[in-house]
């Protein structure tokens, strides 16, 4: 009697058995279900919700593939259920939202819009990977904790919210932030002396009205500079394919800075979301701003701590310039 591999699921041909049809199952294990574990692609569509990938014994299935190929109109979270047998997959999420590949039992490995990530299953309901930008070797939310990179020429791709915490890095020239050619041999960062940091401000001839959507990817500080029209929201993300979620950590923190220019009518921030999701910040006095300051320019900071997955605590000020 046949058995059948664990984690591939190839057929296992007992000894003596298929007697003139053998030939039939080893060109079914070496051309179709070798080939698929090798280099096939499945296709999943998680637009209407998580989606159990097929795993059978001895023929075709989706869960068997090398590579999986996530797609879909979800406007949250999705899954993509997984056997519990050790394999490695290559997980392209063409999404725009974060897809989580997991096991039935076990805890989700988020993989962020855009990307295309690396995942190792260990049989034991865990999920391990990373995942890296479609845009080519740019690595999301990459936390450096040590090593040593050192001789020759070494060029590093775009690093996006890095956080490097020991070791010695020796890379090229530092550039806003990207890691291009040269030699630079960094210590341990323990009580720095910094001379002065550059933001990235957006400036624009624009009033602020409704949503208005804050991505941390690309700036810290955004100024409008016609007089604002009504109340506004502000919503924090780190861009319109990312959430904010995706790129921090728990334990983590980041500053935004909002300068609204006002006129004859002032308005005011009346409301607060981070990825969309309603968050009340604590504002500095104990209470929130009612109302704007005529003629003026408001300077709205918020300090956003990531305290648990998906959740926010935020520490907010209004402050007038005129």
């Amino acid at each position: 009697m046949s058995t059948f591999s664990p984690s591939l699921r190839i057929e296992l041909i007992a000894s003596g058995s298929q007697s003139g049809t053998w030939g039939v199952t080893t060109n079914n294990n070496l051309g179709s279900l070798i080939e698929q574990a090798i280099a096939g692609v499945t296709s999943v569509d998680v637009s209407v919700g998580d989606v159990t990938l097929t795993a059978f014994n001895g023929i075709t299935d989706q869960a068997r593939s090398a590579v999986l190929t996530v797609s879909g109109s979800n406007v949250v979270t999705r899954n993509v259920i997984i056997p519990n047998d050790t394999k490695v997959y290559v997980v392209t999420n063409s999404t725009s939202q974060i897809v989580g590949i997991k096991t039935s039992g076990g805890t989700a490995f988020n993989c962020p819009a855009g990307t295309q990530t690396t995942l190792y299953c260990n049989g034991d309901n865990g999920v391990f990977g990373a995942a890296v930008s479609s845009t080519y070797n740019t690595f999301v939310d990459p936390t450096v904790t040590g090593g040593t990179f050192a001789g020759g020429t070494f060029t590093a791709p775009s690093l996006i919210n890095p956080t490097v915490t020991t070791g010695t890095f020796t890379a090229p020239s530092l550039s806003n932030p990207t890691v291009t050619t040269g030699t630079f041999t960094a210590p341990s960062l323990g009580n720095p002396l910094i001379t002065g940091i550059r933001e990235t401000t957006t400036v624009s001839a624009t009033a602020a009205t409704g949503t208005i959507n804050f991505d941390t990817l690309t700036q810290a500080v955004l100024y409008y500079t016609t007089n604002a029209a009504a109340n506004w929201t502000v919503n924090v993300r780190a861009s319109s394919g990312a959430t904010l979620n995706s790129i921090m950590s728990i334990g983590q923190s980041i500053s935004i800075t909002f300068m609204v220019t006002q006129g004859a009518t002032a308005y005011y921030n009346n409301a607060f979301t981070v990825d969309g999701a309603s968050v009340t910040p604590k504002w500095q006095g104990g209470t929130a701003p009612t109302s704007g300051n005529v003629s003026g320019i408001d300077v709205y900071t918020y300090a956003i701590v990531k305290t648990a997955d998906a959740t926010f605590t935020v520490f907010a000020s209004q402050t007038k310039f005129a």
